[in-house]
């Protein structure tokens, strides 16, 4: 009779085991959802306008043969000239080409923040960033700080950070790490849509008080802006002093991208920052951003995070 009586206790208590669990479960999961800021959920995006018209981009070089440009190294990309002519699915090839191959050798390379999405790979090598006297910009933080963080807590760097998409009031947010409720780009002024607050990088340098002071490491996750911001910055030598960019660029998955000029005009860019002596040290394949070629059916990885050092 007592064995008959435990039997349904047992049970009774294993169900309300479970059901307690389930409860406890949803809960954390709710306030996880609650905790984080209401500001995320409402963001209002911003993203530039590029020309992708192949003879606006390459202009004369489609029809001219004459190869004054020099290749002076083996893994960079060909010359304008013979860049032009190519058709998408050569481009293709010669995109997933460039990016699985390294410039240049770094001795003591290290990961800060996280191993997934939002760390960076920095070369500590001693003739580019001092331990203890270096300063970092970070521009693109979608409330991940874990590289900002990182990188001021182990390496002892000062970091200015900067997101106008989060609609969060700039603060200090350790000792060593600032936020600034600001974005990069190639103007002085606000956005449209979004009204986000925008600076050159000469422009946020005067804003912080750093026209004399340049920053060690510029890391740079700023969704498509790159391609408008970088020119900028090489037209006003904002980089000049600069031994570190660490840059994830984006070949978005537009209808564009099913053209020449799409490509060609990225490619003219990646050239200037060689031209400019910055050699890609570490590259990481952001496999979060794949999509599929219109034109080739290949697979296309739609992100690089690249690690460009300057000796």
């Amino acid at each position: 009779m007592m064995r008959r009586t435990i039997k349904p206790i047992l049970l009774l208590i294993l169900v309300v085991a479970v059901l307690t669990f389930i409860i406890r479960l949803k809960k954390t999961s709710q306030e996880r959802i609650s905790s984080r800021p209401v500001a995320f959920q409402e963001r209002i995006f911003s993203r530039p306008k590029w020309d992708f018209n192949i003879k606006n981009i390459c202009g004369d070089q489609l029809a001219t043969s004459g190869q004054q440009e020099v290749v002076i190294m083996e893994h960079q990309l060909p010359i304008k000239t013979d860049l032009c002519p190519l058709s998408v699915p050569e481009i293709e090839r010669t995109y997933a080409w460039y990016f699985n191959n390294i410039q240049s050798i770094c001795g003591n390379l290290k990961r800060f923040g996280r191993v997934k999405d939002g760390g960076w790979d920095v070369c500590l090598d001693e003739d580019l960033v001092q331990k203890g006297h270096c300063l970092v910009y970070s521009f693109g933080i979608d409330f991940e700080f874990s590289f900002d963080d990182g990188i001021s807590e182990e390496w002892g760097c000062m970091v200015h950070s900067f997101d106008p998409s989060m609609n969060t009031d700039s603060h200090r947010r350790s000792p060593k790490v600032y936020f600034h409720n600001l974005g990069l780009s190639n103007f002085n002024g606000t956005t449209p849509e979004a009204n986000w607050k925008m600076l050159t990088f000469q422009g946020i340098r005067q804003e912080l008080n750093h026209q004399n002071i340049i920053p060690d490491i510029i890391k740079m996750d700023i969704e498509d802006w790159e391609w408008h911001v970088i020119p900028e910055m090489l037209t006003s030598k904002a980089l000049t002093g600069v031994k570190q960019f660490l840059v994830e660029f984006h070949f978005s998955n537009i209808p564009e991208a099913d053209t020449e000029g799409f490509w060609i005009s990225k490619f003219f860019l990646l050239k200037e920052l060689y031209a400019m002596g910055f050699r890609m040290t570490w590259i990481t394949r952001n496999l979060l951003n794949v999509w599929q070629s219109r034109v080739t059916g290949k697979d296309i990885i739609g992100c690089f995070e690249v690690t460009f050092i300057r000796r």
